[in-house]
């Protein structure tokens, strides 16, 4: 009888420790204790890191996982990239883009979500503009200082038969060269459900069909497009693609600058000044 107590009191202790190793083993069924949310670092506080922090920060909060911190570094000891201002002889002038693009929705947005007052066009003022090569302007525009619109619309007209005699029709070319460039930019605009999401910037310009943009000259793709040669009309070759980055958003004024100051130098400083440029 004693026997028999002492083997059923062993089982039962062997009973309670498996029981009791089965529920250590089991996992909890708690939530586990999350880690902390992710920090982003942004290099470059330019318009393009700017706009990055404040989309992430945005979307974030509206949808999981949260972003923990979001860093930007800067070289420079102010935000803004290229978007200041410069003192030259008295005069205050723009140092990066002075136009926005009204297609450029982002930029719009901005100027509306940062409550920034949008300058508008003088009736009285009349759009002119000059080339100069470093020592004289080899082509000027028309000003009209008159208030009157008929001889505003006179000078006009007659600064576009000036500018189609001496450029023809590339200038038609370049605007339809922007066009087509500008429709294919639209596309990111789509909603997210019409677009994939793009790994790397190579897959998102090929998606728009916008890739071997990047792969040349502005000078290269309008050249192509033109078939101008480098006799007679180089050099005014030269000149509308310069008007054409004078109104553009990249980062191509600098070299365009060293192009109004150098435009007679040689052909190896122009394939110098391509590398340069090459996206």
């Amino acid at each position: 009888m004693k026997m028999k107590m002492k083997i059923k009191m062993k089982m039962n202790t062997m009973i309670v420790f498996i029981f009791t190793l089965l529920f250590l083993s089991t996992p909890s069924s708690s939530p586990s204790v999350q880690s902390d949310p992710p920090t982003v670092c942004i290099i470059g506080s330019g318009i393009g890191g700017s706009s990055v922090a404040h989309f992430l920060r945005q979307y974030s909060d509206q949808s999981p996982p949260p972003i923990g911190q979001i860093r930007i570094f800067e070289r420079r000891g102010r935000v803004g990239g290229r978007m200041a201002t410069i003192s030259l002889a008295g005069d205050t002038f723009e140092a990066g883009a002075v136009m926005l693009h009204p297609k450029n929705y982002h930029a719009v947005n901005f100027v509306k979500f940062l409550n920034l007052t949008v300058k508008q066009d003088d009736e009285d003022d009349s759009f002119s503009f000059g080339i100069w090569d470093g020592h004289k302007f080899v082509f000027k525009t028309l000003d009209s200082n008159s208030k009157f619109p008929f001889f505003q619309k006179i000078v006009s007209l007659l600064n576009s038969f000036r500018m189609f005699f001496r450029y023809g029709f590339s200038l038609f070319k370049m605007s339809n060269f922007g066009e087509s460039a500008m429709d294919r930019f639209l596309n990111y605009y789509k909603s997210c459900e019409s677009r994939p999401v793009f790994e790397t910037v190579d897959e998102m310009l090929k998606w728009a069909g916008l890739y071997n943009l990047t792969t040349r000259t502005l000078q290269e793709e309008l050249g192509s497009r033109t078939a101008l040669d480098h006799s007679g009309r180089y050099h005014q070759y030269r000149e509308w693609t310069l008007v054409a980055g004078i109104v553009s958003d990249g980062d191509d004024s600098e070299e365009e600058a060293r192009f109004c100051a150098s435009e007679g130098e040689s052909q190896q400083n122009h394939e110098s000044e391509q590398r340069e440029t090459r996206i």
